[in-house]
């Protein structure tokens, strides 16, 4: 399997980088991390960073110093069929930490008790790079919360093999391990109970509703000269987007001018994020946790409780560079948040 650690002769340099890294993805997550950030912390042009590990992803699996490249491995975890995949995933992670190329992961895991540096690191990698990208193959409904309770197994599983050590789990065989566990794991990734019981009853009600209310026909219905912008603001959405859930409003035009006819919303995991509206002469791009966003370009309007909008005049107001940043910042806090 091949090695995706720090390249060869990093030296003083490359750990450095290392070490920025570390902090810099413990503090604001591999979403929001960057380069060029990593860069500003070590103290290094950002062109070094890329020379040593390839992209972000290498810096961060660096910085993890996982063994085994997840692109190379969850294929074949996959391979064989859903039948058995607790069992094959937890299986693998006991062999990966049991081998002698696991001994840095497992000084991570036996630190994260007096680091949160550590606890941060560990947790974005086995949430983000591995059972979130079996969560996002295997298709089904809202990934990332599976992704995250299958974590809670396999890092509570790490901590009382390597740190406590409570028997019988220390001393026990992988493969009888992996038979204890691994029907959990599977359950957590794949039956559909498991994500029943959290739904919000308001927000099936509105799936329930939508699904009825058909988007092309709310389109054909607004102003003529708004409909063009709301059609891009769509589009924008969906590149940004595509996995998010669209959920349509079933709502007529707006007695008074003044206020919005909202058209359509964009959910993650059951947390709306974006929604999508229009006036007589202008259209509007809402954020449900707007407040919280950091808008550089001084663009969010409104004064809610939580909620900001971004006023559309064209499709050319929707293609400036600084609502596409919004729009991203937003459907990276919205999955943040799950």
């Amino acid at each position: 399997m091949p090695r995706t650690g720090r390249r060869p002769g990093a030296g003083g340099t490359g750990e450095k980088i290392l070490a920025a890294a570390r902090a810099h993805f413990a503090k604001v997550g591999y979403e929001a991390g960057t380069v060029r950030g990593i860069a500003a912390d070590a103290g290094v042009d950002p062109s070094l960073v890329l020379h040593y590990f390839g992209s972000k992803d290498g810096v961060f699996r660096a910085a993890v110093d996982f063994p085994v490249d997840p692109a190379s491995f969850i294929p074949r975890l996959l391979a064989p069929g859903l039948d058995g995949l607790g069992e094959r995933l937890v299986h693998f992670f006991l062999e990966t930490w049991d081998s002698p190329a696991g001994s840095p992961l497992l000084a991570l895991i036996r630190s994260v008790v007096a680091s949160e540096e550590a606890a941060a690191m560990l947790r974005e990698f086995v949430t983000r790079e591995v059972l979130g990208r079996i969560a996002r193959a295997l298709e089904v409904d809202q990934p990332q919360l599976r992704a995250t309770l299958a974590a809670s197994t396999l890092i509570g599983m790490a901590m009382l093999r390597y740190v406590v050590k409570l028997e019988p789990l220390a001393s026990a065989k992988p493969e009888v391990v992996a038979g204890w566990l691994g029907p959990a794991v599977q359950r957590y990734l794949t039956d559909p109970d498991v994500t029943a019981r959290g739904r919000d009853p308001r927000i099936e009600k509105m799936r329930a509703v939508a699904a009825k209310v058909s988007l092309a026909d709310q389109l054909n219905k607004i102003p003529t000269a708004t409909r063009p912008t709301v059609k891009a603001a769509i589009k924008l959405v969906k590149a940004i987007a595509p996995k998010a859930e669209e959920i349509p409003y079933r709502s007529e035009a707006p007695r008074s001018k003044s206020m919005m006819w909202k058209l359509v919303r964009y959910a993650v995991d059951g947390e709306n994020v974006v929604g999508i509206g229009t006036f007589t002469n202008h259209s509007a791009l809402f954020f449900y946790r707007g407040r919280e966003l950091d808008d550089a370009g001084g663009l969010l309007q409104g004064s809610g409780k939580d909620s900001r909008f971004v006023t559309l005049s064209s499709p050319a107001d929707v293609a400036r560079p600084a609502v596409k940043r919004l729009v991203r910042k937003a459907f990276r806090k919205g999955q943040a948040a799950i």
